[in-house]
């Protein structure tokens, strides 16, 4: 779990001194606490409605660092994933980590952050989510699933021994090894 915090903290620490990400770092830091008793939820989903992605994310990243927990983190996500559909991707990587870092280690944005690095072809983050994504299909028994996120993996980082054995060893024996 502390691999996935410190993984979350970099990845954000990166962002913050890049384009709209930073600005939203920014006012979410400079702006006033939220109040106790106030849900701005309702407030930011009327925001992404209206393509304020970026009041959104800051209010989001606002909640989430005043308020950690499931509740927070489940609304960072849902900005997260409105923004991606923007196409505004350091923005929902923002988003997600923000998650991340609210409730560790909060599933939905560790998935949305590893397909995100895939399909942006992260060669730093993507190998990290998905080896992260394989251990939990792993710890949950899911492991012909596991099995395809290794092969994606080997794909991405092709001098990972480790994973090449573990791939081999699974199609000998029809197991993953422990």
């Amino acid at each position: 779990m502390e691999e996935i915090v410190a993984t979350a903290k970099s990845q954000q620490v990166a962002l913050s001194s890049r384009g709209n990400a930073r600005r939203a770092l920014a006012a979410a830091r400079d702006k006033l606490p939220l109040a106790d008793g106030a849900d701005p939820s309702s407030e930011i989903q009327s925001l992404l409605e209206a393509g304020q992605l970026e009041e959104a994310a800051t209010m989001a990243v606002q909640m989430a660092e005043t308020r950690r927990g499931e509740e927070a983190a489940g609304v960072a996500c849902t900005v997260g994933e409105g923004v991606k559909q923007a196409k505004h991707f350091e923005l929902a990587v923002l988003c997600f980590t923000t998650a991340v870092l609210s409730c560790p280690p909060c599933d939905r944005a560790c998935w949305q952050l590893c397909t995100l690095s895939v399909e942006r072809r992260d060669t730093a983050m993507a190998p990290v989510w998905l080896e992260y994504i394989a251990r939990l299909l792993r710890a949950r028994g899911a492991d012909a699933d596991s099995i395809s996120v290794y092969r994606q993996l080997l794909k991405m980082t092709p001098r990972r021994f480790d994973i090449r054995e573990l791939l081999r060893t699974s199609s000998l024996t029809g197991t993953l090894p422990d």
